[in-house]
């Protein structure tokens, strides 16, 4: 799977836009700190939440197999829990799945 986007520390970026229905969104990954410190992600959901419940996959083998990070019950549970804080690893690849879906959804993410 390639590399859709890499997300720079401290630009909002939209990785997934006008989701309105379940689906798996775009792979994206996190730039790393110059230091090598911890990084830290905002992920917010905007636009019409009709419905919304989605988690966060990661992929530690670029792309080939995912798993769950952070379950659609702590990570997008419901339109109103729309803004959520993530440490993330950069080199590691992400994804949202959109498991609950309707509306029209965007996603924005940055870091730190």
């Amino acid at each position: 799977m390639a590399l859709v986007m890499s997300i720079p520390r401290g630009v909002p970026i939209t990785v997934d836009s006008a989701v309105s229905a379940p689906a798996t969104g775009n792979v994206f990954t996190f730039q790393p700190r110059p230091d090598g410190g911890n990084l830290s992600a905002l992920f917010l959901a905007q636009g019409t939440l009709t419905t919304l419940a989605a988690k966060l996959q990661l992929s530690m083998d670029g792309g080939t197999t995912w798993q769950d990070y952070i379950s659609s019950v702590n990570f997008w549970p419901a339109p109103s829990t729309n803004l959520v804080s993530v440490s993330v690893v950069a080199g590691a690849v992400y994804r949202i799945n959109y498991t609950t879906a309707s509306g029209s959804i965007n996603a924005i993410v940055s870091t730190n």
